[in-house]
């Protein structure tokens, strides 16, 4: 929270972004919350930790798109369509490789105004799930 206090909501503050903050209390808790969620009135997901909070946010969001979609994530066969909703990833945890990987850099406030600016050093990663005999 020290993060998002001191470093986040002053930027979100002055770019005029809202933010609904939910800090997790166990594990999978942000997969939990984005499979139930409303999603009326948000325009993307942003997590502060490592590459585990981010892995639980992405999977909470392709469940929830192929639920939304219909589509049975444990068919093998599957096509699972890629989650319409921007993730933006804010370094805070013990490893951030995907912070690094979005932004470039693994500092804060560039990770903050990149995804306040809608800037990624990719266009998008889009998931395409389906098995495939070796």
């Amino acid at each position: 929270m020290k993060i998002y206090e001191k470093q986040v909501k002053p930027l979100f503050f002055v770019a005029g972004v809202e933010a609904n903050v939910i800090i997790t209390q166990h594990q999978n808790h942000a997969r939990d919350v984005l499979l139930s969620c409303s999603f009326d009135n948000v325009d993307g997901v942003a997590c502060i930790g490592g590459d585990g909070t981010f892995s639980e946010v992405f999977n909470g969001l392709i469940l929830r798109t192929a639920k939304d979609s219909g589509v049975d994530h444990n068919d093998p066969d599957a096509r699972i369509p890629s989650p319409h909703l921007p993730v933006g990833v804010i370094p805070g945890g013990s490893t951030a490789t995907m912070a690094d990987w979005f932004h470039g850099t693994t500092e804060i406030q560039t990770a903050v105004i990149h995804i306040i600016l809608g800037v990624s050093h990719f266009e998008c990663l889009r998931v395409g799930c389906k098995k495939t005999d070796p």
